[in-house]
């Protein structure tokens, strides 16, 4: 029950993670 929650915010990191380093290189995803 907890880990699908670690899960979700993991993703969520990830997600945050990768939209800054796109926004860095220049990728419009």
């Amino acid at each position: 029950m907890h880990s699908s929650i670690m899960e979700a915010r993991i993703q969520v990191l990830l997600e945050s993670n990768w939209d800054n380093n796109s926004h860095q290189l220049g990728y419009g995803c």
